[in-house]
């Protein structure tokens, strides 16, 4: 009778100690690494921010394709104001982007990581004064 109850044991507290491992495992494949756009994260933000005092540069239209690895890839609009005759009275001037998003890091706001560089690499002419691919240094949301 005590052998047979080993065997079920044995494998009860082997079941409870694969589950305790998985634990961490699975707890770090959800977490999601989101894109800060000034104020607050975002998990596939379809706007991103990269002028935060006076939002003169911005992506819009964002379509991801991947998400929450290593790199984040997608596809979107640069829109940036020419500030011609001054940035108040400028037009925004739009092109067409591939992004990239990577090196996660924690931020102060929970239990996430935020993209905190972004790679526009142009579709076509860039704006004048600007080298394609474009490299954006993204912060930890601000407040």
């Amino acid at each position: 009778m005590i052998r047979a109850m080993r065997r079920p044991v044995g494998f009860a507290i082997a079941v409870v100690f694969a589950s305790l491992l998985a634990v961490p495992a699975l707890a770090a494949a959800g977490k999601d690494r989101l894109v800060g756009d000034c104020t607050h994260s975002q998990i596939k933000p379809k706007q991103i921010v990269l002028a935060c005092a006076d939002a003169n540069a911005v992506v819009l239209h964002v379509k991801w394709s991947s998400f929450g690895a290593a790199k984040a890839a997608g596809t979107g609009t640069y829109s940036v104001n020419d500030c011609k005759p001054n940035c108040a009275a400028g037009t925004f001037k739009d092109y067409p982007v591939k992004l990239t998003a990577s090196d996660a890091k924690h931020c102060d706001d929970g239990d996430v990581n935020d993209y905190v560089s972004l790679l526009l690499t142009f579709v076509g002419t860039p704006p004048s004064a600007i080298r394609s691919p474009l490299k954006v240094a993204l912060y930890c949301p601000i407040g």
